[in-house]
């Protein structure tokens, strides 16, 4: 059988299985994509998809939508006009999927009419309306859906092949080739890096831009991407609480990205911000043996930026402190610290695992022995700490702190506020 016929039957047998109207089918048929097939993986099955010519209202609402995009929105003219032209139109009915969680990304979509819903495991998450661009993220690196995308009622989109979608973010990248490696020179995290691996780096990452309130990432989400900050200032809050705010060079998403796990903080632009974001498989490749450096510093930073204690020493205070900090491993049911430790002369912090501590579980990012820093009393814990988890701490001496800040904490904290408020009066 030539493949010319296979294709009309596997056609046939898609519009028997098409839910259409009875006006609909006396209508003439729209230009279907003849490589839909089943082996496809096509997205929007039941859709009524034509090269409808695009009206000026049309091309206006998918140049808004594009210019607003995180990632589109710096794209030149040719650029845009070649995704506009590529896309097409797509007609689909109520309760009908768009494309499935884990299934392969195929098209980016810009709703034109209607409403869908973003489905979760199931759960809804979202409510999206007309004037969004949505499915970018699995066009990024390849990777699965990380959600159902399912129409509410009746609903118009305008679509745009993958290959389309990644030669516009592949021009985005170009334009922006010189002030990313520039950028990525002068990152720290970057440093060891050689230049074969900056290279490969450069090729893998995506500019984004976001607006003052939005949401970067959400606590409680799947982990998609790593982020560096290439402009302006983020917020990232914890169950709605500030923990810290971050800036240029500063990065986060590493550890749901790596470790698979949910975002464990929502990361809030302050104002106009542009990051830099690249996907786990291009993450692990560039950075090899130092991805567990860096998960192991930055998990340091998060944690004193936690503690009330900590939090106030200077950046460079906190740097020589990570620095000296020594660590070790603690398997299930060992003792962390034991029950004789003196409390005020020694700094914990946990950075993978958790410890059963006296009142309660203590977790990745939380320091252990801070708040009793400042005391000059001589009183043991009295309980052990255990591993509940294989579990990974940081550990350092209140003479070795001293010696990296210069001094008693109790006046290292009082000179450096007086410094932060001599900066505001100048």
């Amino acid at each position: 059988i030539s493949q010319q016929s296979t294709n009309l039957k596997i056609l046939d047998e898609e519009r028997k299985f098409t839910r259409h109207s009875p006006a609909k089918i006396k209508h003439k048929a729209p230009k279907v994509d003849a490589r839909r097939s089943i082996d496809d993986n096509v997205e929007a099955l039941s859709a009524i998809i034509s090269d409808k010519p695009k009206s000026p209202l049309d091309r206006k609402m998918i140049l808004e939508t594009l210019n607003s995009h995180f990632i589109l929105k710096n794209l030149d003219n040719e650029s845009l006009n070649l995704v506009v032209e590529n896309m097409k139109f797509y007609e689909i009915g109520p309760r009908e999927v768009i494309f499935g969680q884990g299934s392969p990304g195929q098209c980016f979509y810009v709703l034109c009419t209607g409403r869908v819903e973003l489905l979760i495991n199931g759960h809804r998450k979202d409510v999206l309306k007309p004037g969004v661009g949505f499915g970018e993220l699995a066009l990024l690196d390849d990777r699965p859906r990380s959600g159902t995308v399912r129409t509410i009622e009746r609903c118009t989109l305008w679509g745009v092949d993958r290959v389309t979608f990644k030669n516009a973010v592949k021009r985005v990248n170009v334009l922006n080739h010189e002030e990313n490696k520039t950028f990525i020179d002068s990152v720290p995290l970057f440093k060891a890096l050689m230049p074969n691996q900056k290279d490969a780096l450069l090729t893998s990452l995506v500019t984004q831009w976001w607006n003052n309130g939005q949401k970067i990432v959400k606590e409680g989400d799947e982990g998609d991407l790593f982020y560096i900050i290439k402009q302006g200032i983020v917020s990232c809050t914890e169950k709605g609480r500030e923990i810290r705010q971050m800036t240029k060079g500063d990065y986060f998403g590493e550890l749901a990205l790596l470790y698979n796990t949910k975002r464990t903080a929502t990361i809030v632009a302050i104002d106009e911000v542009k990051v830099v974001s690249i996907g786990r498989e291009a993450l692990i490749e560039v950075l090899g043996n130092n991805l567990e450096q860096i998960l192991y510093r930055n998990t340091l930073r998060i944690a004193v930026e936690k503690s009330n204690t900590l939090k106030g020493l200077s950046k460079e205070q906190k740097e020589l402190i990570f620095d000296n900090m020594r660590v070790k491993t603690f398997y299930p049911g060992e003792v962390v610290i034991s029950r004789e430790t003196l409390k005020g002369n020694n700094l914990w912090v946990v950075t993978k695992g958790s410890i059963r501590g006296p009142k309660s579980v203590i977790e990745i990012f939380n320091c252990i022995g801070d708040d009793d820093l400042f005391s000059e009393g001589n009183e043991p814990y009295a309980v052990d700490f255990i591993a509940e988890l294989d579990t990974v701490v940081a550990h350092i001496t209140k003479e070795e702190i001293e010696k990296c800040t210069g001094g008693r904490l109790s006046e290292v904290q009082v000179n450096n506020e007086a410094m932060e408020i001599l900066k505001t009066v100048q």
